[in-house]
């Protein structure tokens, strides 16, 4: 198979035949339809990841994908079916083996390219609004940069949850592109474009806030917080 591998950290992307990899017991193998691409991608081929898989390595974090093959022991999954997955690595190759628990079947309605990129964005949004800040209806959200991939999934699953969003970003068009997503229609979260110390402290001094803190180099958490219990993603969520 063909799989995009990198042999020296910083150095570019080569493209590698390489042989198919075989799914051990609990995985299985996925023929790759697309490939989400993250900021942590571009921290993990400089080295500066918190995951270093060993050299050379494929880089790429979540695919869309078809199960092609099972491995010992793997229920509920068939052949033929279309999975979303989020797989730590190796996600730029044509095939890609995977635990099976990590693959959740892919709504129809979403393309592949959408699917691909679902499980890193939406699954941090809502790992920090509900189960780090469990944002309840009627409260407040603000949402700093909220043009990027983790900001716009959090203005849609704040608006869901049914919080008033406040969205901030540098720029009419960022904040165009945060009112735009489907929360952002739907609830009209209100924008504000000042950046800086001053607006931070001005957000900061809030009386009965909550903040979650989100770090845009990691994918989902798999420890939710002591006493809950993590719920299963839900693509198609939003």
């Amino acid at each position: 198979m063909r799989a995009m591998r990198i042999h020296g950290l910083g150095e570019a992307l080569r493209l590698d035949e390489v042989e198919a990899p075989e799914p051990g017991p609990g995985e299985v193998r996925l023929r790759v339809l697309a490939c989400g691409l993250n900021f942590a991608d571009t921290l993990m081929v400089a080295g500066r990841y918190q995951e270093k898989p060993p050299l050379p390595f494929s880089p790429g974090l979540e695919v869309c994908g078809v199960v092609d093959a099972l491995g010992p022991g793997v229920e509920g999954l068939g052949p033929g079916q279309r999975v979303a997955s989020y797989v730590g690595a190796g996600g730029l190759a044509e095939y890609v083996c995977v635990a099976a628990a990590r693959c959740l079947p892919a709504p129809e309605a979403m393309a592949d390219a959408e699917v691909a990129g679902f499980p890193i964005a939406y699954g941090a949004s809502d790992v920090a609004l509900s189960w780090r800040a469990r944002l309840r209806p009627g409260e407040t959200l603000l949402v700093t940069g909220a043009a990027g991939g983790v900001g716009m999934t959090a203005v849609e699953i704040g608006r869901l949850i049914g919080a008033r969003v406040i969205a901030s970003a540098r720029g009419e068009a960022k904040v165009v592109a945060a009112r735009t997503r489907p929360g952002g229609e739907a609830g009209q979260p209100r924008r504000i474009r000042r950046r800086g110390t001053r607006a931070r402290n001005g957000w900061r001094a809030g009386r009965g806030s909550r903040r979650a803190r989100r770090s845009a180099r990691s994918g989902p958490s798999t420890s939710p917080p002591r006493g809950r219990r993590a719920p299963s993603p839900r693509p198609g969520h939003g």
